[in-house]
């Protein structure tokens, strides 16, 4: 057993073997935070959010807890953003694109930063709420206000996809895109 109580959510590194937990409980809990766990035992290396696998070389882990941060093996972080987004990595993990939770109703718009954590372009004041990686990771699809967007890397210019939705088919239509193999 690694763990005997109830957690959050997990990331695992396979090229360190490495297992990230996070623990939310009230503030007053002493277990609430994230923690790596390994053959050594398990250590705290922050506060409770969410915890995701990157793959990135000196910083495999990214965490949403009141800011989102990259984090190292050894517990070191690195601030992204001094908000809570959500990341989502692109195929290759070259990239991380952040924006607010798909049921959020802030404008925080888009940030995407390469596996160096540069800032690589940003979209501002836009709520954008779901963000799908081409396969080659060349580029990403997006909605913003009930519209679907798409953006490559290297030229990081904006295409309107499909601007002709209502709020019902926005939901049946684009809430669940994806790409299949």
């Amino acid at each position: 057993m690694l763990f005997a109580g109830s957690f959050q959510n997990y990331a695992y590194d396979p090229k360190t073997n490495l297992l990230a937990i996070s623990v939310r409980g009230n503030p007053d809990d002493v277990l609430s935070g994230t923690y790596f766990i390994d053959q050594s035992g398990m250590r705290k290396v922050d506060e409770a959010g969410l915890v995701y696998y990157l793959g990135w070389r000196d910083y495999p882990f990214i965490l949403a807890a009141g800011s989102t941060k990259l984090l190292s093996t050894s517990g070191e972080s690195k601030t992204l953003a001094e908000i809570e987004l959500v990341p989502f990595a692109s195929r290759n993990n070259k990239y991380v694109a952040l924006c607010d939770s798909e049921w959020s109703q802030t404008t925080n718009g888009l940030r995407v930063f390469d596996n160096d954590g540069n800032l690589v372009f940003e979209i501002k004041d836009q709520k954008i709420t779901k963000i799908v990686w081409r396969i080659d990771s060349r580029g990403l699809f997006y909605v913003a206000n009930n519209q679907l967007y798409y953006v490559e890397i290297q030229d990081k210019l904006s295409v309107l996809i499909d601007s002709h939705l209502n709020d019902e088919e926005f939901e049946t239509m684009y809430m669940t895109f994806n790409w299949v193999r």
